[in-house]
């Protein structure tokens, strides 16, 4: 387990999070003192289900106005 200040966390958030993600855990320090423990958490992959995708994406009704053209519209309605 790594330890660093909290100054060097907060300078260098990137780089910890970085290492955390790739399974060290951190501990933060203040003035010595243990106050805080970074761990990586686990996520639960679940399959991608493309069925539930293809009847998503049947539902969908089509639009006359391309999208691209409907955020030009409403950015420049000041929305």
């Amino acid at each position: 387990m790594d330890k660093i200040s909290v100054v060097r966390a907060k300078a260098q958030f990137s780089e910890v999070l970085a290492k955390v993600e790739s399974g060290c855990d951190v501990l933060i320090t203040r003035r010595g003192t243990p106050i805080a423990r970074l761990s990586n958490v686990e996520r639960s992959r679940t399959p991608l289900r493309l069925e539930a995708i293809d009847v998503f994406r049947a539902r969908l009704t089509p639009t006359a106005e391309h999208s691209a053209d409907l955020i030009r519209r409403m950015r420049d309605a000041s929305f």
